[in-house]
């Protein structure tokens, strides 16, 4: 059976593509999804949407296939 861990990636103030690039290829095991988590500004004309975080979910052990 596969582990997984859950990691949370802040960008609230925006996505640093090199930040994020740096985190990714710390990870050890193999990144098996990125989710956004998205939030809302209410702005005078309307709603924007903009991304609070990402969820990445990692597998930290494989599972062995015979």
């Amino acid at each position: 059976m596969s582990d997984y861990k859950v990691h949370e990636f802040d960008s609230e103030n925006g996505i640093d593509r090199d930040e994020l690039e740096d985190f990714l290829n710390r990870l050890e095991g193999h990144v098996e999804a990125i989710i956004p988590e998205l939030g809302r500004k209410y702005n005078p004309i309307g709603v924007s949407t903009y991304v609070q975080h990402l969820l990445i979910v990692e597998r930290t052990k494989e599972e062995n296939v015979d």
